[in-house]
């Protein structure tokens, strides 16, 4: 009888289960966790985004305009394609602000066609299109402007933001006799 052995102990086949409600238990936990950590963010970010508008003083876009052109014009002109650069971000800065629109990031066509489609009169659409068509020579070509071409075009960028500034105020005006 040597060839007759005793019978095995059971092999357990698949996953235990003391240890899939372990798991299941870890796992509603950790989301459990994850929901109030996120919730608890969220919250507070909603807090803080009532906070910051009354920290924060607003400078109007007409008032930042014409204190950086001041700042320009009273400093000498070292780089006439940096100042020619800044020149032209300045009225698109301004244009980007008043007409809610991206001007910023548009190159002189783009901002040709966005102008052409914003319901301003005709001629100060061309006045915006020819001040940005001037200032190209001397930002992308190897062009440097005289003395007076300088003053001549901050003189221009001045008035083409005040133009802009009293045409919108006209027609806020207009808007408030006709309620």
């Amino acid at each position: 009888m040597q060839d007759i052995h005793g019978i095995r102990p059971p092999v357990m086949v698949g996953t235990d289960p003391a240890l899939v409600k372990l798991a299941l238990i870890v796992g509603g936990v950790a989301a459990v966790l994850l929901i109030l950590f996120l919730a608890v963010r969220y919250f507070l970010k909603k807090r803080n985004k009532t906070d910051i508008p009354e920290l924060i003083p607003s400078v109007p876009p007409y008032d930042r305009a014409l204190e950086e052109l001041d700042r320009m014009a009273a400093t000498p002109v070292s780089d006439p394609r940096a100042f020619y650069f800044q020149l032209g971000r300045t009225v698109k800065a301004y244009m980007a602000q008043v007409f809610d629109s991206n001007c910023l990031e548009m190159t002189t066509p783009e901002l040709s066609r966005t102008v052409k489609g914003l319901d301003l009169p005709r001629d100060l659409s061309r006045n915006i299109i020819g001040f940005q068509e001037v200032c190209d020579p001397f930002r992308y070509a190897p062009e440097n402007p005289c003395a007076d071409q300088v003053k001549t075009d901050l003189a221009r960028a001045r008035a083409l933001v005040q133009e802009i500034e009293g045409r919108l105020n006209r027609e806020k005006e207009a808007e408030g006799e006709g309620v």
